[in-house]
C-alpha cells in the first residue's frame, strides 16, 4: 500500500491505493514463520540472516538462539528460518533454515531452568529439494476447556496418536513428499528417525536409519511439496497431511546459458537447446491438494510409521496462500460419531500482474470411514467464499472457549479515497478488519465481535503482514511484515464473542489448569481502561470456577494469589496516575509477600532435623527469620495506623489496606503465623547453643540482633493471631475469593478481626516506638540499607539471603524478584541448600518463569 503522507501537521485526510506488488509478498515462499509457545515466548526469524530472535511478552528484550555450527561459520551459504515449531511443554523447539545453493540445516533445542536458556541439542541437514515444509509435535496434553454457559471446566480428549516411549516426537513433512518422525527415546540421549513416502502406500519402523531424502525427478522437472498442513485430530490416532506442489525444472549447467562467453563451441550450444526441449517453462503450482493419512503406532518394541495416499482434492490453477486442518473436538452430541475434520485453504489469482489479486477461501469436511473401507477418510467442498470489498492477507485458526474451532480471517481494505476513522490522540488508522468465519459455510459467526486493525499514522499502507499467530489463550494476534531486512511485528486484539459479561473469565480458567502462560489475558485485563472493581470482579469469578472444579484442593488458592499478583503488576505498570499506580503496586506486594511466607515455611520444615535444625544452613535459617520479622513489622505497622485512623474517626474497619489481607484471610493468616513460630524455634535454638561452633554462636548473635531488637514481641503476639484466626477461619469461600481477587479485605473480614486485632495495640505485644522508628534512622546514611527502604531488592526471592550485585542468577518474569543459580552445584552452597532450591528450578515461589537476570527484564 502506497500513502499519501501529511504534509506538516497530521492532517484530518490520508488516502493509500493498494497495488498488487503490496500483497505479492504475502505469497514469497519460504514463508517467515512465527510461533508463540504456551510460556509466552514469541519466536520469529531476524531479516535475511540465519538467525531465531527470541522474547517474552510483554517485554521487550530479545535474545538469539544459539546456532549449530554450519550456521556460525557460514551464515551467508544459509537463509532465514523457513519452519519454526515449539512443543506443547515449551521443552523443545525446532527449526528449518534452507541452503542457498547447499544443502538445509535443522535443528533442535532444548530448554533449561531459564526460558531464555536453551542449548542446541542436535543438528542434522537435507539436501536441496528435500527440506522440511511443516513440523508438529506428537503426544501433548489434553486441553482445558470452559463451558459456554455455566462456565465449568472440562479437559477434552487428547489429539493425536500417543508416544508413550519417547520425548519429544516431532512429525514433519518434506518437499519430496517424506513424512519423517525424528524422536528421542527415554532414557537415552540419541535422536532417531524413519520416514515413508506420502505418495504410495509405505511402511517404515525406527529400525530403518536410512531416510528417502534424494528428491523424485522425472526427465524435465522436479516436483516439489510447496506448503503442507498436518492435523492431530482428537480420539484419533490416525494424522492427515495436505500438500501443495509445483514443478521445477531441472537445473541448467551454466555453460550452456552464454556458449559465446565462455568460449564453447556452437555445437555445445546446440546440445543443451535438445536437452532443454519439453523442459516445462510455467511453474504454476498443481491444480490439486495431495492427501495421506499417517498411522504413528508403538507395538511395545518398536515405533512404526505406514501412510495411505487419499484421491485429491481438485483446485483451480490458483497460488496457495494458507492451509490449515481445523479438527473439532467431539461434544456430547457426536462423541459416538466419527471425527469431523475440515480443511481450510484461501487462493490468490494475480491475473495478469496489472491489477489486485482475486481471494478466495474454500472449506473442505473430511469424515472418517468404518475400518474396512478402502479410503479410509471421504471429503465434500462445502463452501467457497470471495472478498469483493476488502483484500483476504491471512487465516488464522482460533479457538472458542468450548473448545470449537473457528476460522479468523484478516482483510485490509484495497484502498482509502477519503480519510478513515482516525483517533488523533492515538495516532491510528483503521486499514482493515479481523473476522470470525463459520465453519464449513464460512459466513461471518455472528456469535463474534469484529475487531479493528489499526495502523499507526506514519506507516499506514506500508506493510501487509506474511505471516500471523494467535496467543496461547486466544486473547491477541501477532503479525509479522514483510520487511527483509528486519523483524517487525505487531500484536493486535483478536475478535471477542459477544453476548458475554465475562469472556476474560473464560480464558483465564483454563490457562491457569493448563499452567500456560497467562500473560495474552492478563495484558487486557491489567489495561488502564478497566477499573479497579472490574479486575477484582473477573478474577473473583475466575477463582470461584476453579475452586468448583478443585474444592479439596489445599493450593488451589496460592494459583489465586500468584494470578493476582501478575494482574496487579501488569497494572501499576501502566497506570497513568500516581494513586492508581501506588494502589495497584500494594495490592501486588501484598500477594507476593504471601507467596514468600509460604516458600519460607517450606524451607523451615526441610531444614529440622528432628526438634533440632541442620546447621548447615544456619545462615539461610537467619535469613529467613530475618525477612520474616520485617514482613511481620510492615503488617503491623499498617494494622496500628489502620485502627488508629479507624478509631479516631469512631468507624471502626472503614481503613482498609491490601496489607491487612494478611490478617483476615484465613489461609493467609495460618501462613503468617506458622512463618513466626518457626522464626520463634529458630531463635530459640540457636539461643541454646554454645559457643564451641564459631559460625552458628555469630549466626545466633546476628539473629538475637534482629528479633529481639525488633519492635514485636512474638511470645505476646501468637496468641493474639491465634484468637483472630478463631474468628476468621469460619469465613466463607466467597468471601476469602473476593479478598483474594482484591488483594484487599473485604468488609465483612474486617469486622469479624476488628475486635481482636485492638489488642495488637497492647505495648506488650507492639513496641510502637521500635516499630516505627529504628536505631539506623538516626544515622546519616544508614536509613537507605534497611530491608524497607530497598523494598528487599537486594535480597533472594527464595533463601531471602543477601544477593550480591556481581552474582548472576535469575529473575522472575512474573513478579521480578531475583534468585541465585537455583538448584545448580556449587561448592559454596551446603547440601541441604541445593536440595531445597529444587522446588523452585522451574517456576519462582510466586509460580513465574525464571530468565536470565542479565538478558530480560519484566
Amino acid at each position: 500500500m502506497k500513502g499519501s503522507p501529511a504534509k506538516g501537521k497530521m492532517k484530518e485526510e490520508s488516502s493509500w491505493q493498494t497495488g498488487w506488488y503490496d500483497v505479492y509478498p504475502t505469497l514469497e515462499r519460504p514463508r517467515r514463520p512465527i510461533e508463540w509457545s504456551n510460556s509466552s515466548m514469541i519466536f520469529t526469524g531476524y531479516g535475511m540472516q540465519p538467525t531465531i530472535l527470541a522474547r517474552h511478552f510483554s517485554s521487550s528484550k530479545q535474545f538469539m538462539m544459539p546456532l549449530p555450527p554450519p550456521l556460525l561459520s557460514e551464515p551467508e551459504n544459509y537463509g532465514p528460518a523457513s519452519v519454526i515449531s515449539v512443543s506443547p511443554d515449551d521443552s523443545w523447539l525446532f527449526a528449518y533454515f534452507p541452503g542457498q545453493s547447499n544443502a538445509g540445516v535443522c535443528c533442535l533445542w532444548n530448554r533449561g531452568t531459564e526460558l531464555d536458556s536453551w542449548r542446541v541439542m542436535d543438528w542434522w541437514t537435507y539436501p536441496a529439494g528435500a527440506g522440511v515444509v511443516v513440523a508438529d509435535w506428537i503426544g501433548g496434553p489434553r486441553e482445558w476447556t470452559c463451558d459456554p454457559i455455566s462456565g465449568s471446566p472440562t479437559r477434552i480428549p487428547s489429539r493425536g496418536p500417543r508416544a508413550p516411549v519417547s520425548n519429544p516426537t516431532l512429525l514433519f513433512v518434506t518437499e519430496n513428499h517424506q513424512v519423517i518422525c525424528c524422536f528421542v527415546r527415554h532414557y537415552s540421549t540419541a535422536m532417531k528417525m524413519f520416514s515413508c513416502s506420502l505418495l504410495e502406500r509405505c511402511r517404515s519402523t525406527e529400525s530403518v536409519t536410512k531416510l528417502d531424502q534424494e528428491p523424485t525427478s522425472d526427465i524435465n522437472s522436479i516436483h516439489t511439496c510447496l506448503s503442507a498442513a498436518i492435523c492431530l485430530n482428537y480420539s484419533d490416532s490416525s494424522i492427515l497431511v495436505a500438500m501443495r506442489s509445483q514443478n521445477h525444472p531441472l537445473p541448467v549447467p551454466n555453460h550452456q546459458h552464454d556458449p559465446l562467453e565462455l568460449g564453447i563451441p556452437a555445437e555445445a550450444d546446440d546440445a543443451g537447446a535438445e536437452a532443454l526441449e519439453g523442459v516445462l517453462e510455467d511453474f504454476e503450482e498443481d491444480s490439486i491438494i495431495e492427501l495421506c493419512e499417517v498411522q504413528l503406532r508403538f507395538d511395545g518394541v518398536a515405533m512404526s510409521l505406514s501412510t495411505c495416499p487419499l484421491p485429491a482434492i481438485q483446485t483451480a490453477e490458483k497460488k496457495l496462500k494458507d492451509l490449515h486442518f481445523i479438527p473439532h473436538p467431539p461434544t456430547d452430541r457426536t462423541r459416538q460419531s466419527s471425527p469431523t475434520v475440515h480443511l481450510v485453504a484461501s487462493f490468490f489469482d494475480f491475473h495478469d500482474y496489472v491489477s489486485l489479486p482475486a481471494s478466495e477461501v474454500h472449506c473442505y469436511t473430511f469424515t472418517r470411514q468404518p475400518q474396512d473401507d478402502a479410503v479410509p477418510w471421504i471429503y465434500k467442498q462445502d463452501a467457497t467464499r470471495s472478498f469483493e470489498d476488502q483484500q483476504l492477507a491471512f487465516l488464522v485458526p482460533c479457538k472458542h472457549v468450548s473448545g470449537a474451532r473457528r476460522i479468523t480471517a484478516g482483510l485490509y481494505l484495497k484502498s482509502s479515497a477519503q480519510s478513515p476513522s482516525i483517533n488523533i490522540k492515538a495516532k491510528e488508522f483503521v486499514i482493515g478488519t479481523l473476522r470470525v468465519l463459520k465453519l464449513p459455510d464460512l459466513t461471518d459467526d455472528q456469535e463474534w465481535e469484529e475487531a479493528l486493525i489499526l495502523k499507526s499514522h506514519n506507516r499506514v499502507g506500508q506493510d501487509i503482514p506474511v505471516s500471523a499467530v494467535a496467543s496461547p489463550n486466544q486473547s491477541l494476534l501477532c503479525t509479522m511484515s514483510a520487511s527483509m531486512w528486519s523483524t517487525q511485528t505487531t500484536l493486535q486484539g483478536l475478535p471477542q464473542l459477544k453476548n458475554q459479561t465475562t469472556p476474560l473469565s473464560l480464558r483465564l480458567v483454563p490457562a491457569i489448569l493448563s499452567e500456560r502462560a497467562p500473560t495474552d489475558v492478563i495484558h487486557q485485563l491489567s489495561h488502564h481502561s478497566i477499573s479497579s472493581n472490574v479486575i477484582a470482579n473477573t478474577l473473583n469469578y475466575s477463582f470461584t470456577l476453579l475452586s468448583a472444579h478443585q474444592p479439596k484442593s489445599p493450593r488451589s488458592w496460592l494459583k489465586q494469589v500468584s494470578t493476582s499478583l501478575e494482574v496487579y503488576k501488569m497494572r501499576a505498570s501502566k497506570a497513568h496516575d500516581e494513586q492508581e499506580k501506588e494502589d495497584a503496586t500494594a495490592r501486588w506486594e501484598v500477594a507476593h509477600d504471601i507467596c514468600s511466607l509460604v516458600s519460607c515455611n517450606v524451607i523451615f520444615k526441610e531444614c529440622r532435623d528432628g526438634e533440632d535444625y541442620n546447621l548447615e544452613a544456619v545462615w539461610e535459617l537467619v535469613s529467613l527469620c530475618t525477612w520474616t520479622v520485617a514482613c511481620t513489622e510492615r503488617i503491623l505497622k499498617e494494622c496500628v495506623l489502620s485502627l488508629e485512623l479507624a478509631s479516631s474517626e469512631k468507624a471502626s474497619g472503614r481503613v482498609n489496606r491490601p496489607s491487612l489481607l494478611h490478617l483476615v484471610h484465613p489461609q493467609a493468616l495460618q501462613t503468617l503465623i506458622e512463618a513466626i513460630t518457626n522464626t520463634k524455634r529458630v531463635r530459640q535454638y540457636l539461643g541454646s547453643l554454645t559457643a564451641k561452633a564459631e559460625n552458628s554462636q555469630i549466626a545466633r548473635d546476628v539473629l538475637i540482633d534482629q528479633v529481639d531488637c525488633s519492635g514485636i514481641n512474638l511470645s505476646e503476639l501468637l496468641p493474639i493471631l491465634g484468637e483472630v484466626y478463631e474468628a476468621v477461619k469460619s469465613t466463607t469461600e466467597e468471601e476469602c475469593r473476593r479478598s483474594l481477587a482484591a488483594c484487599q479485605p473485604t468488609e465483612d473480614t474486617r469486622k469479624q478481626a476488628h475486635p481482636h486485632l485492638l489488642k495488637i495495640l497492647n505495648p506488650k505485644v507492639v513496641d510502637k516506638a521500635r516499630l516505627f522508628i529504628k536505631a539506623e534512622d538516626f544515622v546519616d546514611g544508614m536509613s537507605r540499607m534497611t530491608i524497607d527502604s530497598q523494598k528487599q531488592r537486594d535480597r533472594d526471592v527464595v533463601t531471602k539471603a543477601l544477593l550480591l550485585m556481581r552474582q548472576s542468577g535469575f529473575r522472575c518474569l512474573r513478579c521480578g524478584g531475583q534468585a541465585a543459580e537455583i538448584g545448580k552445584p556449587d561448592p559454596s552452597k551446603p547440601k541441604i541448600v541445593v536440595l531445597i532450591e529444587r522446588y523452585w528450578v522451574r517456576r519462582c515461589i510466586c509460580g513465574g518463569f525464571w530468565s536470565r537476570a542479565s538478558q530480560t527484564r519484566p
